[in-house]
This record gives C-alpha cells, structure tokens and sequence, in this order.
C-alpha cells in the first residue's frame, strides 16, 4: 500500500467537521469493547450520543465507525491495551505544561478522517471524487455541500494524479482517502502501476532475514536445489546514528536493491518473516530495548521493498517465522546465521506457494514449517551441543527447546562478527558516505 500527501487549499473552514467525525471515533472505539457487532455500534451511537448530522451523514459516520473498529482490532493484534487519541507525545507535552489542555484538544480533534471503499459500488465512497484535469478533489460532505480542494503538488505527482485516476474511474479498485486540516492522504495499492508482466523463472525463491543488525537476502532455485545468490547488509553503524532521516533513505537504497537483483534474477515469489514487534522490556539492557524498539525502523523497510515489488509484479509472502533461526542454523551449519535464516524462509516460502497459491498436489501433505530432518547428519554437525541430547524422535522443535532449556542457544548460531566473508564482495551501499556495508557472493 502506497499513500500520497497532498497539500490543499480551500474557503471553507473543516475544524468543526473533524471534530464531530473524531467524537464518533472515540466513541465507537470505546464501544467495540462491549461488542463487534457493528450495527449495534452505530445504532447505539445514533440513539444515545449528540450527532451533529448537519455536518455528518449516515455514510461518514458508518466510515467512522469502520475506521475505529480496525483501530481496535489493531491494537489486539500488537498487544496494545490502551491508546492516546492525538498521540502520546503530544499528550506528555500537555502534561508537562508545553502545551495548553485546548491546543491538546484541538490537535485531537483535529485527526485525518478517513473515507474508503470503490467508487462505483452501491455502498462505496462517494464522499471524495479525483478531478485532477481541474487540479482539484471535489469533497462531498452532504448531498448539498460540495467543497473544491484545490491541490498543491509538484509536476512528477500531477502525472502519478492523472494516471491514478483513469485506473478508478474506469477500475473497481479500491482508494483510501483521509482528510485532514490541511492535507489529504490518498492510499491505493501500488500494483496497479504495474506496466508489465514480470518475467520470472518458476521456483526460483527470494527470502529475507531482517534484524536490527542485519539484513539478509538469499536466491535459491528449487529446480535444481541452488543457492545463487546471498548478501548480507550490515546496518550496525547505521543504528549508531540519531539522524532519522538518514536512517530511513538509507533502509529504503536496501529495499530498492534488494528489488532490483529480483527483477534482474527473474524471481517468482520473495519470502519474509510475517512478525509483530512491540515495543517491550526485552530484559537484555537499555541499548538493546533501545535498539529493538525504537531504532530499527522494521516496517518502513518491508513496507517500502513490498511496495517496489509489487510494482515490478513479483510476487512477496508474509512467512510464519517461528524456529526459523534454529532450523536454519541447524541444517546449514556453514553458513551465517541470518543466512541461514533466509535459507529456511525461503523453503516455507516455496511449499507455501506451491502448497497454498498454485495448489499443487505433489505438495498436498508437505510441512510448511519443518523440512524432512535428516537426524543422523544433523547429530554429526551438531555433536559438541547435542552428544547428550538422544530422544526416542528426535524433532526440529525439540531440539531448539532442549537447547533453549540447557542455554546452548547461542551456540548454535555462527554469528556474523565470526563468519570469514573474504570469499564475498564487500562493498559500502550506493556511496562511500553509506553507513551500510554490503557483503554478497554470486554462484550462477
């Protein structure tokens, strides 16, 4: 999902409109905690709450209602128990007397209100409407009030406009729009700039192993069972550095990379890890915490390199990671350990993709998440950490809590720091001003 910030301009005053649609938000919230149900949601908030239906109608409050409801179900999915309306910092700002309680109030209600669905369906978003010949978004708050919102944006956006534009007119694709004082948000999937048909090469894999540390990326053809291509990004002097903006251009020339060697290589499907990080005491010390949580700009990464991909029209999957690490370190003893990460990535990425998407029949009762283990080579490789270890069925899982259990975790891993790259190329990113180091081998 790609989203443009447009700046606008117009006569009209919106405040007390984003006002009464960031009360039916909170309010729906809140109500989502008793029941799901929907209707119930908005049929309570017509009957017992004071709706200005002068400045909303019935559709931008079931808008709302819908935005709060995922609101919700996000903060489920992250663990996230409580949320600040008009974010926390501004909320610890009033706290400490920065700001008054009414410029904190203003900034609350003063939210993006969002309006989504496909225009050109009986129930879609018929609120906000491209006109892009005129430079402008038509606004349609009631079926009487109309308003102009003249756009301000550079000749390289007007182009994207137009192009955005004769694919919704005329496409039942989907747009999201999000109001707010003085810009509009315009979210769309990027896919459907795709200009060509990408062409790959049928079970040929890219994977990921993405770290705070590290970023690693493999290329394994399953025709022939080969690895053709690895690299490894060490970010480490990267996270050093306060500078924000830095570090997002400098994530995002490693997405671009990593995007362009699957074009150039013909890959069919990129795998990566499918997690959800919380910000948490990790209990390792305040530089890790600091690190995990607020350094490492994960979904800004993943985000971008989805987008590029699917603008190229590769395929990319979300892949359950668990025992990733474990499984790869164990059946790849020689390589790195994120690499070897990548590695197992990528087979759970092959079996979901011939398992689930193409819904081939030779992978009908083939397991996503473990491999076929091979106990006795594995016993061999393994034997200064498993020679205790001799269960009647022996097991990936078994193995990474016996190993867990006895501390020897990190023994498994062949850390990057110890790992001889001299066989690799090595290279700083795109500049020698780079923070990032590239390390990568080719064997095709």
């Amino acid at each position: 999902m790609t989203t443009l910030k447009v700046k606008y301009e117009c006569d009209s005053d919106f405040s007390a409109f984003l006002k009464e649609c960031n009360k039916i938000k909170r309010i729906a919230f809140n109500l989502f905690k008793e029941t799901e149900d929907k209707v119930k949601v908005i049929r309570k908030i017509k009957e017992s709450y004071k709706i200005n239906f002068d400045l909303v109608d019935v559709s931008i409050l079931e808008f709302q209602v819908g935005d709060a409801y995922a609101l919700l179900k996000s903060c489920k999915e992250r663990g996230q128990k409580k949320i600040t309306f008009g974010s926390v910092h501004k909320w610890k700002r009033f706290n400490k007397g920065i700001i008054t309680k009414k410029e904190f109030q203003e900034i609350k209600n003063s939210l993006p209100v969002l309006f989504t669905g496909r225009s050109n369906e009986s129930f879609g978003n018929r609120k906000i409407k491209l006109d892009i010949k005129n430079k402008q978004i038509v606004f349609k708050r009631t079926k009487k009030d109309h308003y102009n919102l003249k756009l301000i944006t550079s000749n390289s956006r007007w182009k994207l406009l137009e192009k955005l534009q004769s694919f919704f007119e005329y496409d039942s694709t989907p747009i999201t729009y999000k109001l707010s004082k003085d810009f509009i948000y315009i979210s769309f999937d990027e896919s459907v700039l795709k200009e060509q048909e990408h062409d790959f090469i049928k079970d040929r894999i890219g994977s990921l192993d993405v770290n705070p540390n590290y970023i690693a990326f493999v290329i394994k053809d399953y025709n022939n069972d080969s690895i053709i291509f690895k690299s490894v990004y060490d970010i480490s002097e990267l996270n050093k550095t306060n500078d924000k903006n830095k570090k997002d251009y400098e994530v995002v020339q490693v997405a671009k990379r990593i995007s362009e060697l699957c074009k150039h290589y013909k890959v069919e499907c990129v795998g990566f890890e499918k997690l959800s990080m919380v910000s948490k005491n990790h209990k390792k010390g305040k530089v890790f915490n600091k690190l995990v949580n607020n350094s490492w700009n994960r979904n800004k990464f993943i985000n971008n390199l989805r987008k590029r991909l699917n603008i190229l029209g590769i395929q990319n999957q979300e892949i359950v990671a668990n025992y990733s690490s474990s499984v790869g370190c164990l059946d790849y003893p020689n390589e790195t350990d994120s690499i070897a990460a990548a590695i197992e990535i990528g087979r759970r990425c092959y079996v979901f993709l011939n398992r689930f998407i193409k819904k081939d029949k030779e992978f009908l009762d083939v397991d996503v998440m473990f491999p076929t283990i091979n106990r006795g080579l594995i016993k061999e490789n393994w034997k200064s950490i498993l020679s205790d270890y001799n269960p009647k069925n022996i097991g990936y899982k078994g193995i990474h809590e016996y190993l867990k259990k006895e501390k020897k975790l990190s023994e498994l891993r062949f850390l990057f720091k110890d790992y001889d790259f001299s066989s690799w190329s090595s290279f700083s990113l795109k500049s020698y001003k780079s923070l990032i180091r590239n390390y990568q081998k080719i064997s095709f």
